[in-house]
């Protein structure tokens, strides 16, 4: 796999095993290449949406490959592939990576639920929903995650983030 220093913001890598999608996206919504999107069940048909700035955001989750505006119904992806995306902050190479709570669309480093020694039954499913929070693993910065040497991102840069699905 060659090493990118040129890439993008939404660009993906096309590794072996990932494939194209096509997903619905509601009139008077709009997608941006390179932000990551979840379902919006309050949308008829479901529609994908881009994440908003909050937390505890659950998945799937998809990374728009094109910009949509509102009059168009469908959008491409693709699934199981590595990501260009930007970081909300540090993030190391190796670590799970979530929907940001501060800049819609973006990704930060995932923060696990705290587990009391006598924890209760929020704090319990709070923990089961952390495995729908992960996007993905963050494998470095987009100029060296394949290098043998990758390095941690800091606010503004672009990761190379592997998300392991994506649409249903």
């Amino acid at each position: 796999m060659v090493n990118n220093p040129g890439a993008v913001l939404g660009q993906f890598v096309g590794i072996p095993g990932s494939f194209p999608l096509r997903l619905n996206k509601a009139t008077g919504i709009t997608v941006t290449r390179g932000k990551v999107c979840k379902v919006d069940a309050g949308t008829s048909p479901d529609s994908w949406v881009t994440t908003s700035a909050a937390a505890d955001q659950y998945g799937p989750f998809v990374i728009p490959t094109e910009t949509v505006g509102t009059g168009i119904l469908k959008f491409s992806s693709r699934g199981n592939d590595i990501w260009y995306l930007k970081a909300d902050g540090a993030i190391e190479p190796g670590s799970p990576v979530q929907a940001s709570a501060s800049t819609a669309g973006e990704v930060v480093a995932f923060v696990e639920t705290t587990i009391d020694a006598t924890p209760g039954q929020a704090e319990l499913q709070d923990a089961q929903d952390d495995r729908l929070r992960q996007i993905g693993i963050c494998l470095g910065k987009a100029d060296n995650w394949n290098t043998g040497a990758p390095t941690a991102a800091a606010d503004g840069d672009l990761v190379a983030v592997y998300v392991p699905f994506g649409g249903y």
